[in-house]
């Protein structure tokens, strides 16, 4: 009865597995079509009526997406071009040198990822001078008011007097990234980090888009989902950071203070 009742579940599970297999063959395709061969980017889908102020964001996300993908194995015409659509991406975006957040983030997320690639691989991250640039722009890029940290804006302009939310947790997350990569990002930096989201987390649990009335048109929006599920990530991942390094090995396997966190 165990074993039928396993059975039955797996099999009203499959057409689900089918549907998201499908919808990921979908949409490696469709990223394949759009991506501009001549020069290896997906610019082209983005809309443009800012200009080309983030050239390079969309490209560096396009390429996130088929790289998070696994192999394609049932259609090896299509893994054949995914691959291609990557190498021809990761060129474009490293002649990229942009003056966004949002877009030197994406970067940095996008070469980390394609150096785990590597390193599967058995290379070494042949990006790591950019990614380590690109980090040190981020920290340059860090919005102090009154010597206090209150995270990034849309640009390097470290005497704001706002920030936002989304350009701030794009920054965290590429720095989180670059860590991960082997880039040094100090102690402070991750204590500001923290500092920051548990100061501007509103009363009722939540977080907004910005807490800096007349900075921005979004900052009347009010909480959202989108804003509280990166504040709760920059939370999370700000403190993993800051105690990662406390579960010390002991004699016979065990760790010391796993799974303590009295905070």
């Amino acid at each position: 009865l165990v074993f039928a009742g396993i059975a039955g579940a797996q099999a009203k599970q499959e057409p689900l597995v089918k549907q998201v297999k499908t919808s990921i063959h979908n949409g490696v395709a469709f990223l394949v079509k759009k991506q501009n061969k001549a020069d290896g980017s997906w610019e082209a889908i983005r809309d443009k009526s800012d200009g080309d102020k983030y050239e390079g964001g969309t490209t560096a996300l396009a390429l996130l997406a088929l790289m998070q993908c696994e192999e394609i194995p049932d259609d090896p015409q299509l893994e054949q071009e995914r691959q291609q659509a990557i190498a021809r991406g990761l060129k474009s975006i490293r002649a990229i040198e942009s003056t966004r957040v949002y877009v030197r983030a994406m970067q940095i997320m996008a070469l980390v990822e394609a150096g785990h690639l590597e390193s599967e691989r058995g290379n070494r991250n042949a990006d790591h001078a950019i990614i380590e640039r690109n980090v040190q722009w981020l920290l340059e890029a860090r919005v102090k008011i009154n010597e206090e940290f209150v995270g990034w804006t849309y640009e390097k302009r470290p005497d704001s007097r706002g920030t936002d939310a989304s350009n701030s947790q794009y920054a965290m997350l590429a720095l989180w990234y670059a860590r991960q990569a082997g880039v040094t990002i100090r102690r402070d930096v991750w204590e500001d980090v923290r500092k920051y989201y548990q100061r501007s987390q509103s009363k009722d649990g939540s977080w907004v888009y910005s807490p800096y009335k007349g900075f921005s048109p979004r900052d009347d929006i009010g909480p959202s989902l989108t804003m509280t599920v990166a504040g709760i990530c920059g939370l999370q991942i700000a403190t993993m950071e800051l105690y990662g390094g406390r579960e010390r090995c002991l004699p016979g396997g065990a760790f010391k203070n796993c799974g303590n966190y009295g905070d």
